[in-house]
């Protein structure tokens, strides 16, 4: 597990077999996640995990390919239940390519506000593709979603 804990932007690439991003920031800090050829895997829990921030914001670089895979059960230390999971608002943005495998339940989920401003999206959901709770904004991006719920 990685922990970022401050506001500021973090760049991420390489393939982690087993392993967690998780936000733990303050409340009034902006996080920006790039995504840069990530491939994260994690078997028990959100790979990508936004526990506190104002805001997170995860960029796909440009040119890249990532790939964000949860397993088939969680191990709950909180209410997380989407391979990319938010408890506060977060978007995503850039022109690089993900794909969200998402064996557990959701694929992409935000307690508050989800907005997608760009991107090229794949969700393969065994539940819900896309959810936010309070809204979701699409303004642009190519997204594609394979569900088994809405």
């Amino acid at each position: 597990k990685v922990t970022i804990t401050k506001a500021g932007t973090y760049s991420v690439s390489g393939k982690v077999e087993d392993g967690q991003i998780i936000v733990d920031a303050g409340k009034e800090d902006k996080v920006y996640l790039i995504l840069n050829g990530a491939d994260i895997n994690c078997s028990n829990s959100a790979p990508i995990y936004v526990k506190n921030a104002k805001k997170a914001i995860i960029s796909l670089a440009e040119g890249t390919e990532n790939n964000i895979t949860d397993g088939e059960t969680y191990v709950f230390e909180d209410e997380s239940n989407a391979a990319i999971f938010s408890k506060d608002d977060m978007t995503i943005i850039g022109s690089g390519k993900l794909t969200v495998n998402a064996n557990y339940n959701n694929g992409i989920a935000s307690n508050d506000d989800l907005k997608i401003q760009s991107g090229n999206i794949i969700v393969n959901a065994k539940n819900n593709g896309i959810k936010g709770k309070d809204c979701i904004n699409v303004t642009d991006g190519n997204i594609t979603i394979n569900s088994k719920g809405d």
